[in-house]
């Protein structure tokens, strides 16, 4: 498993294990960032520190099995994990079977910190790893769109699907959504000025 981290000039990409050290501290970051609502409202009901600790753990397992890999994102000036980048399989079929996820925390949001990770991890995946990458995004989520398309994904399509984190106790039937597909291949990609590293 390469451990690596990835970084720009303010941040550090990495897997958890590269922060393992450190866990203490970041696993408190971690829970502000899946307890927030507009965190949770995509990556499902936050479940406490036991949840978040075990979730880690799994993502060092899933990323030496080759399943997906979970990345943190430290902002090194403080010192604080402010985010995440998944890479993970996708809901849908090949070539657009590799999504990429990621979350900011509210409170770090419009300061580019998700552009400057996002093409960092998704400039090393495409050479290394994958093409092409999705990313699959609610409508009305304009600035993720926003993001998105500064990087060069490309609108590909539309999906209905279920929200899969609705409580597991609700008697209603899942939710449908629309979501939009995006894709992105090596040669779309576009970091923009002051965002290499």
């Amino acid at each position: 498993m390469d451990v690596i981290p990835l970084k720009t000039k303010r941040l550090t990409i990495a897997l958890p294990i590269y922060f393992k050290c450190k866990w203490h501290w970041y696993i408190e970051d971690l829970c502000e960032l899946y307890g927030s609502d507009s965190v949770e409202k995509y990556f499902g009901p936050y479940q406490g520190r036991a949840w978040v600790e075990n979730s880690l753990r799994q993502a060092n397992e899933k990323c030496r099995e080759g399943v997906e890999r979970l990345r943190l994102i430290r902002d090194d000036k403080r010192d604080k994990v402010i985010g995440i980048i998944k890479i993970q399989k996708s809901p849908l079929e090949s070539p657009h079977d590799v999504e990429v996820v990621y979350a900011i925390h509210p409170l770090w949001r419009g300061k580019y910190f998700a552009k400057e990770a996002l093409c960092k991890v998704l400039d090393w995946e495409l050479l290394n790893v994958y093409e092409p990458i999705v990313a699959l995004v609610e409508p009305n989520n304009i600035p993720s769109i926003k993001l998105l398309e500064f990087l060069g994904f490309v609108h590909v399509d539309n999906r209905e699907s279920s929200n899969d984190n609705m409580d597991a106790k609700s008697d209603h039937p899942p939710k449908k959504k629309i979501e939009h597909v995006y894709e992105l291949l090596l040669e779309h990609l576009t970091c923009g000025p002051g965002l290499e590293s």
